[in-house]
């Protein structure tokens, strides 16, 4: 009867040792899973960070493309404006050096082309 009762035991302890080594293989399963799980939402959050990253610095870019495009045309604008006044003047005292020479006055067209002919343009 002791030898029955021992057996006994031992089945039993064999059966609890077994199905608390299923339970702790599934429990590590389901610490593999999770930290799978993790990995992969850490993966997803990384990459939609450095695509908002991307998104935000080509808008970025745009709009200081913008700016330095528009601020290109105003310098072109003004160079171009002061490029007008400067001929201007240098018209008008080509005008006055020729009259003081010879005593003739020269028109703003004749000037004109005689700068242009010369590649004074």
């Amino acid at each position: 009867e002791r030898a029955s009762t021992i057996a006994t035991a031992v089945t039993q302890a064999r059966s609890v040792q077994a199905e608390a080594e299923a339970q702790a293989a599934a429990a590590q399963a389901e610490i593999a899973e999770a930290r799978n799980r993790s990995r992969r939402v850490a993966a997803d959050a990384k990459a939609k960070a450095a695509s908002d990253l991307a998104l935000s610095q080509k808008a970025e870019d745009a709009r200081l493309q913008a700016q330095m495009d528009e601020a290109e045309a105003r310098i072109r604008g003004l160079r171009d404006q002061a490029m007008t006044n400067v001929r201007g003047i240098a018209v008008e005292t080509a005008q006055a050096i020729v009259q003081k020479l010879t005593g003739q006055k020269m028109t703003t067209a004749e000037v004109d082309a005689a700068m242009t002919a010369q590649g004074a343009a």
